[in-house]
């Protein structure tokens, strides 16, 4: 699950939503979907490179993968590499996941 700093997201709602409500709006749908795939029985990997964003995943037992930097598809490739078995791509955004 690629996750970009909680600061950053959400800008299209610029308009709608200051700052604050647009972090917790990112934080509020990312537990949402983490919630979802560990209530699957899903292991949740987390690419971001984030120190909060990080903290945040370790305390609801996501496993921390580097984000390389350069974009959403070699953040999932280089989740791919890392994560044995299975895998399934997830965004953080999706908050009628259930």
């Amino acid at each position: 699950m690629p996750i970009k700093p909680f600061a950053e997201a959400k800008q299209r709602l610029s308009s709608d939503l200051d700052g604050v409500q647009r972090r917790a709006l990112a934080a509020m749908t990312a537990s949402h979907v983490v919630m979802a795939c560990h209530t699957a029985g899903l292991p949740v990997a987390v690419v971001t490179d984030d120190d909060e964003v990080a903290v945040w995943a370790s305390e609801r037992g996501c496993r921390i993968v580097a984000d390389p930097g350069s974009g959403l598809s070699d953040a999932v490739a280089v989740a791919v590499d890392e994560v044995d078995g299975p895998w399934l791509a997830v965004h953080a955004d999706l908050p009628l996941l259930a």
